[in-house]
């Protein structure tokens, strides 16, 4: 072992000792290896089998908090299905695609939605293109044909990103893919051409999967992370078999990693491949989740990557452009237990209010999601048992997820889409799965999933979720991708919500979109410390705003911004239940009262 390997090894272990779990705890974990994503000894099988409601009784707690969700895609005319691509091979390909991001790709204030499509992933030329809906006035969604949007993509799709990478004030879509990535440049009529030739952004052409968007220089120009999984090609995919001989998806312990890119935006419309002479590229990259965001307050974006099978990798800025993978020895590489973990969706947020930014990471079945506390100066531990939030997601595979304050009472709460990669049936084994909703009440979380509304209690194949208030009620919505099934929407109807201030940004000097800018807000005696991140949840992109939940207090609130480009401004007496748009140095330029 290479001596700063087993330095950082000696660390990590040290990090357990002084934060991990007791002694209880530990003996309560099984010792086995992880479970990989994709494992074999499972029979392909037309016939899904489902995973049981959970019968336990609500807490006391969870009876008093309130948050519940409505699948509306139906009544809005939502009716996009990602398909999967099950024709009976087994491929791997199969099992993790269905990205999904909202954007304002015409400007008219309403939040439009763009779906990857997946399909066959060979035959490619005869797939539905990707999918995009425009919302309109009445709050229905209406489809947008590839002839008239000019998106007219046919590879096997995997995640989705929204930015305005140009900043000409206009969301653009890169889109990643098991082949060739795409980007989009919105054209500002209600188009979109491609432009991933002239950009330089096409990827590996081998197996895409989440991307984030963010300024990793602080020039004003947002550059791109794009994840990459495995070195599969389904045209000639490595045959994997079960324990009867039988065709059976890969393991990914059996398929090389792929290295990940990163992309510096020069600002004319190019890109540079930069993740070698950054630092960004590591060992047993696997990746299918990331998030760019300032984890020690040094005012540098750092980017933290989960990896299936492997570990977790941690890039901590040291200058711009310039990174150090230190995952090991920051706490977040592996479990609390020192174990691996199947790693996929990753939520992140203040979930204790400490003014420091935590991450959730979601996991295979029989191995719980993990939730990593930020100590301070970007070190983590893993305080899953200890907050309660191990027993209930053991039996669960969780993809896209989302840490926001859903019923504005001042907590953070979690939204999980899960859903198995296998029909394992023939094992007495689930596949569809239901959701999950948990919120935090310090000092543990509580699960809500029992009361949360019909969807809660339906057994899908979740995988892409992205948030936003497309209602502009002040809460927030989401949008789940369910393989081989109908997208749901999930207007938020939470029956008791607290008062709230939604910041939407424009940046200036920074980039137009505002990723990478932290915004504290203080009403009387308490404070919250939000950041607009690049990427989070699993292969999504959500609505470029900040919502800050403040309870039952309708006293108004002081804003402290801090932009990418360092420039720092300080709104008061901001009045709650309303958004407010706010353009770097110039102040608020439009406020808009959440509608009843």
């Amino acid at each position: 072992m290479p001596r700063s390997r087993f330095l950082a090894t000696l660390i990590s272990l040290m990090m357990v000792a002084l934060f991990g779990c007791d002694q209880d705890e530990a003996s309560s974990v099984s010792s086995e290896e992880v479970t990989p994503l994709a494992t074999s000894g499972a029979n392909q099988s037309l016939e899904m089998t489902t995973i049981a409601q959970p019968v336990k009784r609500l807490s006391a707690d969870a009876e008093k908090i309130s948050v519940q969700f409505a699948n509306v895609a139906h009544q809005c005319g939502i009716d996009f299905i990602y398909d999967r691509g099950s024709y009976g091979d087994a491929l791997m390909s199969e099992a993790i695609g269905g990205g999904v991001g909202w954007l304002d790709y015409d400007l008219d204030g309403l939040m439009d939605l763009v779906f990857v499509q997946g399909g066959d992933p060979i035959e490619t030329e005869s797939n539905l293109s990707d999918q995009l809906f425009r919302h309109l006035p009445n709050d229905s969604f209406q489809p947008i044909s590839a002839a008239a949007s000019g998106i007219n993509e046919h590879e096997y799709g995997q995640g989705v990103g929204i930015s305005d990478f140009n900043n000409d004030g206009f969301d653009d879509v890169y889109i990643t893919n098991i082949g060739q990535n795409q980007l989009w440049q919105n054209q500002g009529d209600g188009t979109f051409r491609d432009v991933t030739d002239k950009a330089g952004v096409e990827g590996t052409q081998l197996w895409s999967t989440s991307c984030a968007w963010g300024d990793l220089n602080k020039d004003g120009n947002l550059d791109l992370f794009v994840c990459n999984y495995l070195n599969y090609d389904p045209n000639a995919p490595v045959p994997c078999f079960d324990a009867q001989g039988k065709k059976s998806t890969c393991d990914p312990n059996e398929i090389d990693p792929v290295s990940n890119d990163c992309y510096l935006n020069s600002g004319d419309g190019q890109f540079e491949q930069i993740a070698t002479s950054s630092g960004l590229r590591s060992e047993g990259s696997k990746s299918l989740g990331v998030v760019i965001a300032d984890f020690d307050n040094d005012q540098l974006p750092d980017i933290f990557v989960s990896n299936d099978t492997t570990s977790n990798f941690l890039y901590m800025a040291q200058s711009k452009l310039f990174y150090s993978e230190e995952a090991i020895v920051r706490g977040c590489a592996m479990s609390g237990l020192g174990n691996n973990q199947a790693s996929m969706g990753v939520a992140f947020g203040d979930y204790n209010q400490d003014g420091r930014f935590d991450l959730y990471v979601t996991h295979f079945e029989d191995d719980s999601n993990t939730l990593y506390e930020n100590l301070g100066n970007a070190l983590f531990r893993d305080v899953t048992r200890p907050v309660g939030l191990h027993l209930s997601t053991v039996p669960h595979l969780g993809f896209g997820t989302v840490m926001a304050d859903f019923n504005l009472n001042g907590q953070q709460d979690l939204f999980i889409a899960n859903g198995h990669i296998d029909d394992w049936s023939s094992q007495g084994k689930p596949w569809k799965m239901p959701a999950q909703l948990f919120s935090f009440q310090d000092p543990e979380w509580v699960e809500l999933s029992l009361q949360a509304g019909d969807y809660f209690t339906e057994n899908k194949l979740g995988r892409g979720v992205a948030s936003c208030d497309y209602d502009r009620n002040g809460t927030i919505d989401l949008v789940v991708v369910n393989q081989d099934e109908e997208t749901a929407l999930l207007k938020n109807v939470s029956p008791s919500v607290g008062h709230a201030v939604q910041i939407e940004l424009i940046g200036r000097e920074s980039n137009r979109t505002g990723i990478g800018t932290r915004i504290n807000v203080t009403q009387d005696k308490h404070s919250w410390v939000s950041e607009l991140a690049g990427g989070t949840s699993y292969c999504s992109s959500h609505e470029h705003f900040i919502t800050i939940g403040m309870g039952k207090s309708p006293e108004p609130c002081h804003v402290k911004i801090r932009w990418p480009s360092g420039i720092e401004e300080t709104l008061d007496h901001i009045d709650v239940g309303q958004r407010v748009t706010v353009i770097e140095g110039g102040g608020i330029v439009r406020t808009q009262r959440f509608e009843e």
